[in-house]
């Protein structure tokens, strides 16, 4: 039965939401503020090495152990990590930042709340991380649109061997990627606006993908998109780890990945309704008759609709992109340790 398999699922999810917020605040403490985006590259590689490890070895292990024996495996790996944990000391940030908030006894519920608008309150009164935040929602949103309709996209005029090859070289990428940014540890100067330049260029990359009529040109296309992700998240994802103090960096960073998953549910029903609907309506295919340029980019090839989620995706990318780097406030974060209002 299936069902253990999406038991462990959700709760992988559920726990990670609790995970990744401590993660990033923890190792902000442990790391040099200098040593951040190199740390990134590092994490980046290794998630990477796992992406690209991981298929092999679950079927090879699935074919002599069984999937027991994965769990057993999964549960003894977990202990070593655990027992990682303990033996390594984690500094705890002194309480510096002031919440304006009395203190009387809440329930669960009213801390959650409390919690969700002091956060929303410290990024509202700083406009640099406000506009590094919405910018980064309105990105992911556009990554989320294209990225569901990767599969489809390919197997339209591809086979399923064309679609391994693009998850393994996109794996390759990740990879080389990953070692890049370890080894170089990005610029020392104007960090914001590599991070949103290698947002751009993976934008670029989308569109090579949208437009593609040959599993090749999504390979390079792919291949792009790949490449330059690690960088930005290193990049961009160290300005949050040093702008924000650290005794408020748990909730700070709940937030931005709680609107970040909320983005890419929307993202992904808004893709399949475009693709499936919208972009195979018989209005919409008379505008593009009617329309050259539109109709070049619909054209009549089977799949052309997943292409244009991809065109919309890639230009929604590039022009947020753009604008976040000409934006005055998000630049200035790069000056100085920790944003002030």
């Amino acid at each position: 039965s299936a069902r253990p398999i999406y038991l462990s699922a959700f709760l992988s999810a559920v726990f990670g939401a609790f995970q990744n917020p401590a993660y990033m605040a923890a190792t902000a403490t442990m790391i040099p503020k200098e040593e951040l985006v190199r740390f990134g590259g590092i994490r980046q590689f290794g998630d990477a090495a796992i992406l690209l490890l991981t298929p092999i070895l679950g079927a090879l292990l699935y074919s002599t152990i069984g999937l027991g024996g994965i769990i057993m495996v999964d549960l003894a790996t977990f202990l070593v990590a655990v027992i990682i944990l303990i033996l390594i000391p984690i500094p705890q940030p002194d309480l510096v930042t002031q919440t304006d908030e009395p203190e009387i006894k809440k329930n669960r519920l009213q801390v959650v709340v409390s919690d969700f608008k002091f956060s929303w309150k410290y990024l509202t009164g700083r406009k640099g991380l406000l506009g590094l935040l919405l910018f980064g929602a309105g990105i992911n949103f556009f990554v989320g649109l294209g990225a569901i309709v990767t599969f489809p996209l390919v197997l339209s005029f591809g086979n399923e061997t064309n679609l391994s090859i693009i998850q393994f070289s996109a794996g390759i990428a990740l990879l080389i990627s990953g070692f890049v940014i370890s080894a170089w540890g990005g610029p020392k100067k104007n960090r914001v606006a590599a991070g949103y330049l290698a947002i751009f260029l993976s934008g670029i990359g989308t569109l090579i993908i949208g437009v593609a009529s040959h599993f090749y040109l999504v390979v390079i296309g792919m291949v792009i998109c790949t490449f330059f992700d690690p960088i930005s998240s290193s990049l961009l994802g160290a300005i949050w780890q040093i702008k924000v103090p650290h005794d408020i960096q748990g909730r700070i960073f709940s937030m931005r990945i709680t609107i970040g998953q909320v983005n890419n549910l929307v993202s992904m029903a808004l893709s399949g309704i475009l693709a499936d609907y919208v972009f195979t309506s018989s209005k919409f295919m008379g505008l593009g008759s009617a329309t050259g340029f539109l109709g070049q980019l619909q054209g009549n090839a089977p799949g052309r609709q997943y292409g244009l989620v991809y065109i919309i995706s890639a230009l929604g990318i590039c022009i947020l992109s753009v604008f976040a780097i000409l934006n005055r406030n998000i630049r200035q974060l790069d000056a100085g340790e920790v944003d002030t209002p």
